[in-house]
């Protein structure tokens, strides 16, 4: 009988995601997102804990899949991070991705991501992570910074936070003290909550995972956190992955494999060149980056001078604008139901 393989591409906005059997986007955050994302899996139906997304990140996703969904394995991969499923494949940005504009077929040829090499390596496996990225800076006296130290590096990230989880751990979990101690201690890290795992571990890592969580949570003050800050689940949970990672690769039952990570710097959808409206007045224009502020004035205007009785569908020809930007340039329209503005990426389609 064929393995049941379900990879959950864990989204927060529209984003591509290519056609692959193996392949399951989700949407994370559904309950509190205000709008529903079309054709993917929601984490709010069923057993979940969608309304704690802007705390626990990806793992809202994790959670419903563990709770609503069955295979035979599980893996998640991020809208703009996949596996590399060539694990020779070494073109590394010093960040510990292989970085691509987009996911074109280029891509995706040259990371495999083809069912039957995913398949392959997949069932080979009891746990498949991200490859180990070694850190490249140094703290005081020339010692490699490691796992534990380099949380709190960043200013969101505050180490009593990573202590009170490590002591949660050690309380309800102590034979996981070596490992904890192990993976803090390496300088060497599992990245990104990116994993593959056959269900019955699985289903072992989601009990232990969550119960560590939930327990931490309780414990910790959040109350003046900010949007980055609030995020320390899933902070937490990177590191909690890699000490199980480390826990099970141990085990000589247990068969572990790593595979390069990638980096996609845009993933936005392909838009489909057809009329918003049905006789709407169309506007094409054309701006790159550096011109998106002149574009921002004109599209204004254009949007405070349109006739409320009429409808307008404004299309943007573009290689470069920043997705912050394009983003910026739509706000001023939010309110116009008789006005769509669209970016069409025009290297799509020439």
């Amino acid at each position: 009988m064929e393995p049941t393989i379900k990879i959950y591409v864990v989204c927060h906005k529209k984003s591509y995601v290519p056609k692959n059997p193996y392949l399951y986007p989700i949407q994370v955050g559904a309950s509190i997102a205000g709008m529903r994302l079309p054709d993917m899996l929601h984490d709010d139906v069923g057993d979940n804990i969608s309304e704690k997304n802007k705390s626990y990140c990806e793992l809202t996703a994790q959670y419903w899949a563990w709770k609503n969904d069955d295979a035979d394995y599980y893996g998640f991969f991020h809208y703009r991070r996949y596996f590399a499923f060539d694990p020779d494949l070494d073109r590394d940005d010093g960040w510990g991705n292989i970085a691509y504009d987009r996911i074109s077929p280029e891509a995706i040829k040259e990371i495999k991501l083809i069912p039957s090499v995913m398949k392959k390596i997949v069932t080979q496996y009891d746990m498949i992570t991200v490859k180990g990225r070694r850190y490249p800076r140094i703290v005081e006296g020339g010692k490699p910074l490691d796992v534990y130290h380099e949380y709190g590096v960043a200013s969101f990230q505050h180490r009593k936070d990573l202590d009170i989880t490590l002591d949660v751990l050690k309380e309800k979990y102590p034979e996981f003290a070596d490992a904890a101690e192990e993976y803090m201690k390496s300088n060497v890290a599992h990245e990104c909550n990116m994993f593959i795992m056959r269900k019955e571990i699985f289903h072992k890592y989601c009990e232990w995972l969550f119960d560590i969580l939930f327990e931490t949570e309780k414990r910790l003050d959040m109350t003046w956190y900010s949007v980055e800050e609030y995020r320390v689940m899933g902070y937490l949970a990177e590191r909690l992955c890699g000490i199980y990672y480390t826990y099970l690769s141990k085990k000589k039952s247990i068969k572990c494999f790593e595979l390069p990570k990638t980096l996609f710097h845009d993933t936005s959808p392909n838009e489909q060149l057809k009329p918003v409206f049905e006789n709407g007045v169309p506007i094409v224009l054309s701006a790159n980056d550096k011109f998106a502020p002149y574009l921002d004035v004109m599209i204004q205007s254009i949007v405070s001078n349109a006739s409320p009785t009429r409808q307008y569908d404004i299309i943007v020809l573009f290689n470069d604008i920043s997705e912050k930007n394009r983003n910026l340039i739509a706000w001023g329209a939010r309110d116009k139901t008789n006005i769509s503005i669209r970016f069409i990426r025009v290297c799509e389609y020439f």
